[in-house]
């Protein structure tokens, strides 16, 4: 079995190269290296560490701009009859030097050396993911090198503006809520105690609300760097735990399950399989070996497990829609509209418009959450500020009562 080898070597005139070679063992790969002229100075076996970018829709290295950014100038270099190696060293060589420079340099000299530009790029897949360098290498067996990354380009913009629609909807909620967690950990551990001297000077005897808040504010006070620590701790833990293959495919797929996650994370991942399947088709890739490579891109067990079903059952002569129906993964709506497309010879047509549809889906469901949660975030925090200020204001009002008497 093929496994991938992250190394690092150097060139004859002592330049640092790195990237990933497969082999069957480490010794091979060397081998493989020193054959090339290069001296070895580091090799090892790549583990699977990039599992959650994967799973939640991000580039291994760099994200859905710089790739579709990469394509777009390739695109107009090409169609301008600048050959291949001129296109890559005009990227290379950019004013403002990007993530990908090092990689289009090492793709440059492979290029150079003979090797296809699609072999070039599988070498380095934290650059460039499966579906680029599949579909460049169809792309370059059929002639139509150009209108791939055409494609290549529209689709990855397109990605990157749902990602970031994504983003703009769900980050305003995460610091509302991370900047009424300070407040009341402030109030708590600062403004509690100043008024905790002021009541005891009255020898009044205070509410239960009172000294079950001000129990917590010394609380925090007293531990609060302990608090802290242990909360890094905890974090770095359960960071630890999700780097395990194993824990990631638990929890994608409980994801899942959840009542309000499940489903827009089911939508999240039916657009990715429509718009990605869609795209390999479209590009002429087998149906079987675009399955394949979806798998990759998904990385969920469940669909995984759909998907695998599905080419068994198309290399027995059955179609598409029967076995995705049967993973109950995927809706009726879909299965029905994939079953028309085999049947009308639409299938590309039919899964971008699902994938449409479900991308659509999903910015409405992010930006309705985000209308819920601004007004609930507003709720949570004038409660929790209303019960401290009513904590204050009991004790007061007693003793303006005993004064007054």
């Amino acid at each position: 079995m093929s496994k991938q080898f992250v190394y690092r070597v150097r060139d004859h005139s002592g330049r640092q190269i790195q990237g990933v070679v497969t082999a069957n063992e480490e010794k091979a790969a060397a081998a493989f290296l020193c054959a090339q002229g290069y001296y070895v100075t580091y090799l090892r076996e790549q583990r699977s560490r990039n599992g959650w970018r994967r799973i939640f829709l991000r580039g291994a290295g760099v994200n859905a701009k710089e790739q579709a950014l990469f394509c777009r100038q390739m695109v107009i270099m090409l169609e301008a009859g600048v050959p291949l190696t001129g296109c890559l060293q005009v990227l290379s060589q950019q004013e403002n030097p990007g993530r990908m420079n090092p990689a289009l340099e090492q793709v440059l000299r492979q290029v150079r050396s003979g090797d296809a530009l699609s072999q070039a790029m599988k070498a380095l897949p934290h650059y460039f993911p499966l579906l680029m360098v599949s579909m460049v290498a169809v792309g370059e067996n059929s002639g139509a090198l150009q209108a791939v990354l055409q494609r290549l380009a529209i689709q990855y913009e397109k990605e990157h503006r749902f990602r970031e629609r994504i983003k703009s909807a769900l980050i305003y909620p995460a610091i509302t809520a991370l900047m009424a967690i300070f407040c009341v950990l402030f109030i708590m551990a600062v403004v509690l105690p100043a008024f905790e001297q002021i009541f005891q000077g009255t020898g009044a005897t205070l509410p239960l609300l009172t000294r079950i808040l001000i129990s917590a504010g010394r609380f925090v006070q007293e531990h609060g760097a302990g608090l802290v620590t242990l909360a890094m701790a905890a974090a770095g833990t359960v960071f630890f735990f999700l780097q395990k293959p194993a824990v990631q495919e638990r929890v994608a797929d409980g994801l899942l399950r959840l009542p309000v996650v499940g489903p827009f994370w089911r939508k999240l991942l039916l657009a990715r399989f429509s718009w990605s399947l869609g795209l390999l088709l479209q590009s002429g890739v087998p149906i079987l070996a675009a399955l394949e490579m979806v798998e990759h891109l998904i990385a969920v067990p469940a669909f995984i497990k759909a998907l695998e079903n599905s080419g068994k059952a198309i290399r027995r002569g059955a179609g598409l829609a029967e076995p995705l129906k049967k993973s109950g993964l995927f809706p009726g709506m879909v299965v029905k509209l994939i079953a028309v497309g085999e049947e009308t010879g639409s299938l590309v047509k039919v899964l971008n418009q699902i994938a449409q549809y479900y991308e659509e889906e999903v910015d409405e469901f992010a930006r309705r959450i985000n209308s819920l949660t601004e007004p609930a975030l507003i709720c949570v925090l004038g409660l929790v500020v209303g019960t401290i200020v009513l904590a204050v204001m009991l004790p007061l009002l007693d003793m303006t009562t005993l004064f007054s008497m």
